[in-house]
């Protein structure tokens, strides 16, 4: 993904995103992967998310 995100993440709609993390990941990976995905939709979304 750009700018330095590596997500697994789709834009379903323009309003709807699908993010994926693996079955067998750690809290802490899970975690780490969360922050990430909440960096970028403050990046791309400012605060019109949820």
């Amino acid at each position: 993904m750009e700018e330095g995100y590596e997500l697994d993440l789709t834009y379903v709609t323009e309003r709807i995103i699908a993010v994926s993390f693996p079955q067998d990941c750690f809290e802490e990976t899970y975690l780490r992967n969360l922050r990430d995905v909440t960096r970028m939709l403050k990046s791309k979304h400012a605060d019109n998310y949820l």
